[in-house]
């Protein structure tokens, strides 16, 4: 089940991720941003489906993270769930913002929301990349 519903959002966002991802590399020369999927061929693995933007800065300060995402994760569950988020990565973990408080239900209507409001998102996420330009 958890496969059927990630080859849909895989579907439904896939390229555009990879077009935010080449406009990104294209804006800011400072970083290098990928995309990546992540889903387990088997359905029984414990492991969560997900689908990002990866951005690694190339100048960062020694202390700060030199890697922030833009995540779509569907948690395996008996019913699949799903959130959008941003965040840092190691050491700080920040997160910059998420779509929703909690994971929500992978339905028709909230995929419908996920492809209205990514948008904003990755509006944060650019933001993000141009007030940390040596990370965070």
């Amino acid at each position: 089940m958890i496969a059927e519903k990630f080859s849909l959002i895989e579907a439904m966002f896939a390229d555009n991720f990879r077009k935010e991802s080449e406009k990104i590399n294209r804006d800011f020369s400072d970083i290098v941003s990928s995309v990546y999927l992540y889903s387990p061929e088997d359905e029984e693995a414990s492991v969560n489906c997900c689908i990002g933007i990866d951005v690694i800065f190339q100048n960062v300060s020694e202390n700060n993270s030199d890697n922030l995402s833009l995540q779509l994760d569907v948690e395996k569950r008996v019913e699949p769930k799903m959130n959008v988020r941003i965040a840092w990565g190691h050491p700080t973990g920040e997160k910059v913002s998420k779509m929703f408080e909690e994971p929500v239900v992978v339905t028709e209507n909230n995929l419908k929301i996920v492809q209205d409001k990514l948008p904003e998102m990755i509006e944060k996420l650019r933001k993000s990349i141009q007030d940390n330009p040596n990370g965070k």
